[in-house]
């Protein structure tokens, strides 16, 4: 796969993403079968299944949502993107009731491609940022 097929195949990620509002069972045609989804702080990956219910949660959270992809390095099969998360506060996330405030969240994600799907995603989000941002976590 060449580099700028796979910034493209991360980019088109994203807009699914954000599309689908997080349905990732919409989107079985960029994930190999035995996918896993790594999350900061998580001793294990998420499967595809697994993950489905956390991916659409976000955007009940933040029906607004939308990803930019703002830079990716490619390396063989490999590809590191940095990508910032922006939407409204509008319905409750992970204890919070809606504030109807702004968030944006960048993100660091690589990933790994096995026969021109994602086999494997790693994903480092200030998560930190976007709780004290809904006011779960106080300064």
């Amino acid at each position: 796969m060449g580099k700028e097929e796979l910034k493209e195949m991360i980019v088109n990620y994203y807009q699914s993403l954000d599309l689908y509002k997080g349905d990732i069972s919409k989107m079985n045609d960029v994930y190999n079968e035995d996918m896993l989804v790594y999350f900061v702080g998580t001793p294990a990956g998420f499967t595809a299944k697994d993950f489905l219910e956390p991916s659409k949660s976000y955007y009940v959270a933040f029906p607004d949502l939308k990803h930019r992809v703002e830079d990716v390095i490619v390396d063989g099969n490999s590809a590191t993107c940095r990508v910032v998360a922006e939407g409204t506060h509008l319905g409750p996330f992970q204890g919070v009731e809606a504030t109807n405030k702004p968030i944006s969240v960048e993100a660091i994600v690589a990933f790994k491609v096995r026969d021109k799907k994602f086999s494997e995603q790693r994903i480092s989000a200030d998560m930190l940022g976007l709780m004290l941002t809904i006011g779960a976590v106080k300064k």
